[in-house]
C-alpha cells in the first residue's frame, strides 16, 4: 500500500507542469500510473483470492460442523439408550437377588421344619 502512495506521488510530479522534456515525461507518468495499476490489480486479485479461499473454508467448517452435531446428537440417542438398558438390567439383577433370598428363605423354613419333626 504504501508503494501506491510513493508511485501515486511520482505520478503527480512526473505529470507537473515541469518541462524536463514532454516526451520524458509522458513516458515516467505512464510507466508509474501502470505500476500503479498493475500493483492495485495484484492486489484487488489477492484480495479476492483470499476471499474466496475464506469463504470456501468457512463453508466447509460449516458442513463439517453440521455432520459433526449429528454424530454427536446420535452418540447421546445411543447413550440414553444403553442408560435405559442398563437400568433395566439392573433392574432384573435386583429381582433375581430378591428372588434368590426368597428361596434362601424357603431353604431355611424347611430346614426349621425338619428340625421342629426331629424335637418331636
Amino acid at each position: 500500500m504504501q508503494n501506491i502512495w510513493i508511485a501515486a506521488s511520482l505520478a503527480v510530479v512526473a505529470l507537473a507542469p515541469i518541462d524536463i522534456g514532454g516526451h520524458l515525461a509522458q513516458k515516467a507518468a505512464r510507466k508509474i500510473v501502470s505500476e500503479v495499476v498493475e500493483e492495485g490489480l495484484e492486489d484487488a486479485f489477492r484480495e479476492a483470492t483470499l476471499s474466496a479461499t475464506l469463504d470456501a473454508v468457512a463453508s466447509n467448517a460449516a458442513s463439517e460442523f453440521v455432520s459433526g452435531a449429528r454424530d454427536i446428537q446420535d452418540y447421546v440417542e445411543m447413550g440414553a439408550r444403553a442408560s435405559d438398558g442398563i437400568d433395566v438390567a439392573m433392574r432384573a439383577a435386583n429381582v433375581a437377588e430378591r428372588l434368590d433370598d426368597a428361596a434362601d428363605a424357603a431353604k431355611a423354613v424347611k430346614k426349621l421344619g425338619k428340625l421342629k419333626k426331629l424335637k418331636r
